[in-house]
């Protein structure tokens, strides 16, 4: 019963994320809202890295390197996600940047060589089929003079970076 109840709080909250991320791009333009997003991160995450675990002076290098990587993945994922909120309808753009892990399971099996069950790869190929294929549906425009066919392609990069940033 937790997991059922943790699931619906998980899918509220990330709906939540994705409409004040749709109308905030849309208000403020991709890049405005990356640039908010990042300010208030940074100052946050610094704010909250400092009082936890104090001065990351003494990190070790790859730890360094591993923040940045993490940081440009999600930074560039982001600037992709707040560009396809701004041209494509929020269900299609939260249905696709939501394969973030199923990308990064399929990076980590091409790349890693990791293992990954034929069934699993199925179920990504299929959800991913019928997201493009809803974007792709003639007549059905995008917000305020934006397209879901050229919004959609912009989710798929931005699932990509977090993808990308957390492997």
């Amino acid at each position: 019963m937790l997991g059922i109840l943790g699931g619906l709080l998980a899918a509220c909250f990330w709906g939540g994320a994705g409409t004040c991320s749709a109308r905030c791009a849309r208000a403020l333009g991709s890049l405005g809202s990356l640039a908010l997003g990042n300010l208030i991160g940074v100052v946050l995450v610094s704010a909250a890295a400092l009082a936890i675990e104090g001065s990351p002076l003494g990190a070790p290098s790859g730890d360094w390197l591993r923040g940045l990587g993490y940081g440009l993945g999600t930074t560039l994922g982001l600037a992709c996600i707040f560009r396809a909120y701004e041209l494509a309808k929020v269900g299609l753009v939260s249905a696709t940047v939501s394969t973030n892990g199923a990308v990064a399971a399929l990076v980590s099996v091409l790349l890693l060589g990791e293992r990954l069950k034929a069934i699993s790869a199925v179920a990504v190929a299929v959800t991913a089929s019928g997201v493009a294929l809803s974007a792709l549906r003639g007549g059905d425009g995008g917000p305020a003079g934006g397209s879901n066919a050229r919004g959609i392609v912009f989710a798929p990069l931005g699932a990509s970076g977090f993808a990308g940033a957390i492997l």
